[in-house]
């Protein structure tokens, strides 16, 4: 989709409160995890963050269209790309705004480095929006 400067922020909804350290504002590590996927991995190829911060608490659905995403949302954080890159990752612009983090070690063949760099993601994220209280996902319509 072009490329992207390393000075460009990635937003990336907080949809865990466990994502973040209500009394420091603090990004933990657990808001970097690969989520686990039917796949020959086992886990989604990447982390999910987008461009636009309006965006990133949406997702994009299989036709390719953003949709309101379904669980409540905490509020966003950013990292910059430049960050990224610093620690030996890259990104894949798929679709329109949205940007995967991808080159993460596997989460059960290479523990060790793949926590210590959710570590590391985590101490150079920050908070960029906190939402009190937090946006709740769409009720349904009777």
């Amino acid at each position: 989709m072009g490329v992207l400067s390393d000075d460009t922020w990635l937003y990336r909804a907080i949809t865990k409160r466990a994502w973040f350290d209500v009394k420091t504002q603090g990004i933990l590590p657990a808001a970097f995890r690969l989520r686990p996927k039917d796949s020959d991995s086992g886990y989604e190829s990447g982390i999910s963050t987008d461009l636009d911060e309006n965006l990133c608490y949406q997702y994009v659905d299989d036709r390719g269209e953003y949709r309101q995403r379904l669980s409540p949302c905490f509020g966003i954080l950013k990292i910059s790309i430049g960050v990224v890159h610093g620690l030996g990752l890259d990104i894949d612009n798929d679709h329109n705004s949205h940007v995967n983090i991808i080159g993460l070690p596997h989460p059960d063949r290479e523990k060790g480095q793949y926590f210590d760099l959710l570590d590391r993601l985590s101490q150079r994220a920050m908070i960029h929006v906190l939402f009190e209280p937090p946006k709740k996902k769409p009720k349904k319509k009777t």
